[in-house]
C-alpha cells in the first residue's frame, strides 16, 4: 500500500478558523475532521468519515472513529466489519485533493491501497514555542508529528481496509517529497513504512546545518511573532484566540523583521532537526529501505513561467542570441554538455534547466547510499507537454502521471492528451506500483537500474522512457542559480 504526502500548495489550510493548542503546538479548529472519500466497486460505499485527533506528543494515542454511511442500492455494511464486504480494490483520500492527486485511478490501475494525509503547515506546524513550557517541547515539528501520527494510524488500522501494514510505501512531491525523506530521520517512525519515493523533494541538508543556531533563530521568530501580536510569553494561551490568518500574517511579518526566509537555515516554516524528534542523519533502521528520488527537468524555471510560448518557433539566430545572453562565455560548454545529457531535446531547452531541486536530489541520493543495504533509484521527468506551443516539464507536472490520472478530463486537457503521454503514464505508474509491491520499479521491457555514484544511472521519463548515465557535475555550476522552491 502507498501513503501520499502532498506539497504545501495542496495541504495548506485556507480557512479563518481560530487556532488552538494541543500538547506541543498549534492546531486549527474544525480541521481535525478528515473525510476519506473512496470507491468500492462491489458494495457502492461512497465515504468513510474519520474523526482524527492530531496530537503532537508521539507518546499519546491517536483516537479515530470510523463510520460507514448508508450505502446505496439498499445494501448495508456494519461499521468496521470488513468481513461483510470485499475491500480488495479501493482508494482512500484524506481531505479533498485536485484531480491529479486522486488515488482512485491508481488503485484501479495497480491493485494498491492509496492513503493521502493532511498535516499542519507553515506557522501551525513549525512555530517553536519550546521556551514557553514543556508542553511545547516539540512544537517546532508539530507538522512532522502529525504525519508520524497518520502513518502510525495507517499501521494500526489499514488492514481493516484491505491494506498490508507490513508493506507500506511513502511517496510525496515537493514539500511532501522532503517529508517522506525526512521520515527516515525520525526514530519513532521505525517499522511504520518500508519504501520511500521522493518526487522533486524539498529535502534538507541537516548534516551540514548548525542545529543549535537554527533552533535559536526559530525561538527568536516565535518571540517576535508574540511581540507583534502583543502577547506576553506568560500568557501563551492567548494564542488560542488568534484567528489563523492573523497569526500567519504576524509570523510572516516577524520573518521579515528579523531577516529570515524559507531557507533551511531559517528562520522560517521548515521542520527542524533537533537530534531528538528529528535527527540530522538517517536513522540506522533506514538502511534497508529502498528509495527513489528524482526531479522534473525545469521545475520552477519553465518556459511557461518565462512567458516564452514560441520557443519551438525561434530561428537559429534567436536561439543563439538567447543562449549567449544567458550563458555568456560558457555558452559553448553548456551546449556541449546539454547535448550529451539531453540528446532528444532542443538546444533552447537549456535555458530552462533548474538548479534548485536537482543538486538537493543528488546530495540526498549520495547520503542515502552511504549506509544503504537496499537499492536506491534515480529519475528525471523531462516530458514536454504539447500545449501552448510546447511547455517544458514543470514542478508538479509528473504527479498526474504517477497517479495514473490522465483520463480525468482536466488532466487530459492540461497534458495535451497525446498518445505518448498515456503511454508514459502507464509506464511511470507501473514503476511506482511495482516498487510499492516489491521494492523494484523495473517492468517488462524497461529495466530500471539502481543508482551508483560511479554510473550515475538515471531513468529519464519522456515520450520514450530510457535509462541513461547522467552526470551533470560539469553542467550544473554553469547554470544561473534559481530558488529551490
Amino acid at each position: 500500500m502507498l501513503i501520499y504526502f502532498a506539497g504545501p500548495s495542496v495541504n495548506a489550510w485556507a480557512d479563518d478558523s481560530a487556532a488552538s493548542f494541543a500538547a506541543g503546538g498549534l492546531v486549527a479548529r474544525q480541521e481535525n475532521r478528515i473525510v476519506m472519500a473512496r470507491e468500492v466497486l462491489r458494495i457502492g460505499l461512497s465515504k468513510v468519515e474519520v474523526d482524527y485527533d492530531f496530537r503532537n506528543d508521539t507518546d499519546e494515542d491517536v483516537t479515530t472513529e470510523v463510520a460507514f454511511p448508508e450505502p446505496p442500492f439498499g445494501q448495508s455494511v456494519a461499521p468496521g466489519d470488513p468481513d461483510k464486504a470485499d475491500f480488495s480494490d479501493f482508494m482512500l483520500e484524506i481531505n479533498g485533493k485536485p484531480a491529479a492527486y486522486d488515488g482512485k485511478s491508481l488503485c484501479e490501475f495497480g491493485d494498491v491501497v492509496v492513503v493521502s494525509v493532511n498535516h499542519r503547515l507553515n506557522i501551525l506546524g513549525t512555530l517553536d514555542l519550546s521556551a514557553y513550557g514543556p508542553e511545547y517541547a516539540n512544537s517546532r515539528n508539530t507538522g512532522m508529528a502529525d504525519l508520524l501520527a497518520a502513518v502510525q494510524w495507517v499501521h494500526d488500522n489499514i488492514e481493516a481496509f484491505g491494506g498490508d501494514p507490513g508493506n507500506v510505501t511513502l511517496f510525496g512531491q515537493s514539500g511532501g517529497g522532503g517529508k517522506v525523506t525526512r521520515m527516515m530521520n525520525i526514530p519513532a517512525a521505525k517499522g511504520l513504512f518500508h519504501k520511500v519515493i521522493c518526487q522533486s523533494g524539498a529535502v534538507s541538508n541537516y548534516r551540514d546545518s548548525d542545529m543549535e543556531k537554527i533552533i535559536e533563530k526559530q525561538k527568536a521568530l516565535a518571540a517576535e511573532t508574540l511581540k507583534i501580536l502583543n502577547i506576553d510569553g506568560s500568557e501563551i494561551d492567548k494564542l488560542k484566540q488568534v484567528p489563523y490568518r492573523t497569526l500567519l500574517e504576524a509570523g510572516n511579518k516577524a520573518i521579515k523583521n528579523i531577516g529570515g526566509g524559507n531557507g533551511e537555515d531559517g528562520p522560517g516554516w521548515n521542520p527542524v532537526a533537533d537530534d531528538k524528534f528529528v535527527m540530522r542523519e538517517f536513522c540506522d533502521w533506514a538502511a534497508p529501505i529502498p528509495y527513489i528520488s528524482g526531479t522534473v527537468m525545469t521545475e520552477h524555471n519553465t518556459n511557461l513561467e518565462h512567458g516564452e510560448f514560441t520557443k519551438n518557433e525561434w530561428s537559429a539566430q534567436e536561439v543563439d542570441d538567447r543562449l549567449t545572453k544567458t550563458f555568456g562565455a560558457n555558452k559553448d560548454l553548456v551546449i556541449s554538455e546539454f547535448k550529451k545529457l539531453h540528446p532528444t531535446k532542443k538546444i533552447q531547452d537549456a535555458l530552462y534547466l533548474e538548479t534548485g531541486f536537482r543538486p538537493r536530489s543528488k546530495l540526498i541520493l549520495s547520503r542515502k547510499l552511504e549506509k544503504a543495504t537496499a537499492p536506491v533509484y534515480h529519475y528525471m521527468f523531462t516530458y514536454e507537454f504539447p500545449v501552448n506551443g510546447g511547455i517544458t516539464a514543470f514542478h508538479c507536472g509528473d504527479i498526474a502521471f504517477a497517479f495514473h490520472a490522465l483520463a480525468e478530463p482536466h488532466m487530459h486537457v492540461a497534458t495535451g492528451g497525446a498518445p505518448e503521454a498515456v503511454s508514459l503514464q502507464n509506464k511511470l505508474s507501473q514503476a511506482w506500483v511495482n516498487f510499492a509491491h516489491t521494492g523494484n520499479p523495473s517492468q517488462p521491457g524497461l529495466v530500471w537500474k539502481p543508482y551508483t555514484l560511479a554510473g550515475r544511472e538515471m531513468m529519464e521519463w519522456d515520450s520514450v522512457p530510457a535509462m541513461r548515465s547522467f552526470n551533470d557535475d560539469v553542467l550544473l555550476p554553469l547554470l544561473p542559480r534559481q530558488r529551490r522552491g
